[in-house]
């Protein structure tokens, strides 16, 4: 049965392998959701509507990770000092006029024009560790 350990020890090796594959795919799939998310966070930043420039202040790019499965987002929170309300919403969903700067869908859309071109770059990065 000699054959029999030198298949098993083929096995590992296998497992192993793969083992090595799952985690430079997955490393590789974080970075470019980081790469993204920074990216996004920095083109609507210069978009969000100026007053105080808190609400610029306030762009939070984030990158997780839960049962394998990696996600970005973007998020903005800037709140009234005096009431507490926390106006990053209303700010990119009413066409508010901004004679400070900025615009409304601050975020909505650099996303819309550059999805696209995240996708290919998760693409790319995660290709490049299957080669």
């Amino acid at each position: 049965m000699a054959g029999g350990s030198s298949v098993s020890r083929n096995v590992n090796q296998v497992r192993r392998s793969l083992r090595g594959m799952e985690k430079r795919v997955r490393n590789a799939a974080i970075s470019a959701a980081e790469d993204v998310v920074l990216d996004l966070a920095d083109k609507a930043l210069n978009l969000a509507p100026v007053d105080t420039g808190a609400l610029r202040k306030s762009a939070n790019p984030e990158v997780k990770v839960k049962n394998n499965k990696v996600s970005g987002t973007v998020t903005f929170s800037a709140k009234n000092p005096i009431n507490g309300y926390d106006y990053a919403l209303i700010q990119h969903e009413v066409n508010f006029n901004h004679p400070k700067g900025g615009q409304w869908k601050y975020l909505e859309t650099p996303l819309k024009q550059n999805s696209k071109k995240y996708k290919k770059h998760v693409d790319k990065k995660v290709a490049e560790v299957l080669r």
